[in-house]
């Protein structure tokens, strides 16, 4: 289960490791979610979009969008150093 904040610099990042800042990978994680087909009305179905955070529910489609398990997920953020 995801337990922490999920907050939305910080998922983007981790998606997108190769942007130098975490504001350009937020804004290849707003283009995926304005570009894919249906998404954006999927993450609004289950709250805010204006929010620094994803809801669990948010995260899950994210993830399953980017096919990344949650144990995976946990390993990349470890790994690029968001968790402490």
């Amino acid at each position: 289960m995801i337990t922490r904040q999920n907050r939305k610099k910080e998922i983007a990042k981790a998606l997108y490791p190769d942007s130098i800042t975490m504001d350009s990978a937020m804004q290849r994680l707003r283009v995926e979610i304005r570009e894919s087909e249906g998404l954006k009305e999927e993450l609004e179905k289950h709250g805010s979009l204006r929010s620094h955070c994803f809801n669990d529910k948010q995260l899950r489609i994210i993830l399953a969008r980017f096919d990344i398990t949650e144990e995976r997920y946990n390993e990349m953020m470890q790994y690029d150093g968001v968790l402490q």
